[in-house]
């Protein structure tokens, strides 16, 4: 059990139905959170157009759907909700940044 389970667990008047689905922790979300940075590193230090990288690019784009819908069932009518979601959200957002970047710097080479 994480520390976070403990913490909504002590309180005994939270806990989040879906906490288990909340995440970018399994294997292959991060793996292609670091693929798909390290691509967007090397387009943007490359003169010409890299290889695409679609498995991250498509990886990462159903693991955000997927948070994108679980993020929005959750409910945050407690503080302690209300924080935890807030930082998927924004771990969320970090991820679209870099595949929006990643994509508008291949783009731009067009």
């Amino acid at each position: 059990m994480s520390a976070t389970d403990d913490f909504l667990n002590s309180n005994h008047s939270y806990r989040v139905a879906s906490y288990d689905d909340l995440n970018f922790e399994d294997e292959d979300s991060v793996n292609h959170v670091r693929h798909l940075t390290q691509a967007w590193i090397n387009e943007r230090a490359a003169p010409d157009i890299l290889q695409y990288e679609q498995s991250a690019v498509d990886g990462l784009l159903s693991k955000i759907e997927e948070q994108t819908a679980t993020i929005d069932e959750l409910d945050s009518s407690s503080d302690t909700l209300m924080i935890i979601s807030i930082l998927y959200q924004t771990e969320l957002e970090r991820v679209k940044f870099v595949l929006r970047s990643y994509l508008r710097t291949r783009i731009s080479k067009v």
